[in-house]
């Protein structure tokens, strides 16, 4: 029986559609799943041949069909067929996966799930492709946005963080450095660390925010909030980066007894009402990491 260890899921907004890629040499998982495959319509689409020593396949699981799909196959011109690929992103519709192709160590693709096409997202705006270095994609929602990191793109071979509309070709650099970018839903704005700073890119007014950290930081889906702890990981606080109000939140009203109040992780939800954090203790002896959410 061969290994198939799933890592980088991603899921879309209704949980219906999940993608990872497998991680391990023997792919089980991927010669049971339909190829998703340009050019072709989705009822002549099938199963294909997978090589034993492929490493990373990036595959989507229709949870409510129980369906699986091969993403990362791509039939070249000369009749060469390539199926490895990492980091999946899918888009909240569900329609768009981007995905990292294995096969030549860093080419950036966008498929269509409904209709199979594929689109090469490390370009610049007259067409002309990276050199395959790209890295860590994050989508928006609809599918039209894509952030990435690219290690030999744009003017001079300088790499750094993209953000690329697939519609209309036109690629923007957002930061002259390369750090795991997120979009947001909307495909408005880009975070990213740099140093010891949190960075959010505007899109739309070409803006950036920076904003110091010591410890565990997180934006909203949205953009909108920004929370994070001091350097002891006590105390954290939400920012509306709109307003400028801060919320503190009280650790102790949501840590139970032999818990640490120390939070190693953070997120906010879109509302900026509720935090999930990370934080660790003993409550039976053993010390454990505990995943904790304020309820508003």
């Amino acid at each position: 029986q061969g290994r198939d260890d799933p890592e980088n899921p991603s899921i879309s907004d209704d949980g219906r559609l999940v993608v990872f890629n497998t991680t391990c040499c023997d792919p089980v998982l991927a010669r049971s799943a339909i190829a998703i495959e340009a050019g072709k319509p989705p009822t002549s689409w099938g199963r294909v041949t997978v090589p034993r020593l492929t490493q990373h396949v990036v595959l989507l699981k229709d949870r409510q069909t129980g369906r699986l799909f091969l993403v990362s196959y791509i039939r070249a011109a000369n009749g060469v067929s390539t199926v490895e690929g990492v980091e999946p992103a899918i888009s909240g519709d569900g329609r768009y996966v981007a995905f990292i192709d294995g096969e030549t160590a860093g080419a950036l693709y966008v498929r269509n799930i409904a209709t199979g096409s594929l689109t090469r997202a490390d370009s610049s705006a007259d067409g002309t492709a990276g050199t395959g270095l790209a890295s860590w994609p994050s989508i928006s929602a609809d599918g039209q946005y894509v952030a990435f990191c690219d290690f030999d793109l744009g003017s001079g071979g300088q790499g750094g963080i993209f953000i690329k509309n697939l519609p209309t070709g036109v690629l923007r650099r957002v930061a002259n450095q390369c750090q795991r970018p997120t979009i947001t839903r909307d495909g408005r704005y880009v975070w990213f660390q740099s140093g010891a700073s949190e960075m959010r890119f505007d899109r739309v007014t070409g803006e950036s925010l920076r904003i110091q950290t010591s410890g565990a930081a997180a934006f909203s889906p949205d953009g909108r909030f920004f929370v994070t702890a001091d350097r002891n990981g006590q105390h954290p606080y939400v920012k509306n980066l709109a307003t400028g109000t801060v919320s503190v939140i009280n650790l102790a009203g949501h840590i139970p007894a032999g818990i640490t109040a120390h939070v190693s992780a953070l997120a906010v939800s879109s509302d900026g009402r509720r935090v999930l954090f990370v934080s660790g203790g003993t409550p039976d002896g053993r010390y454990r990491q505990h995943l904790f959410v304020t309820t508003g």
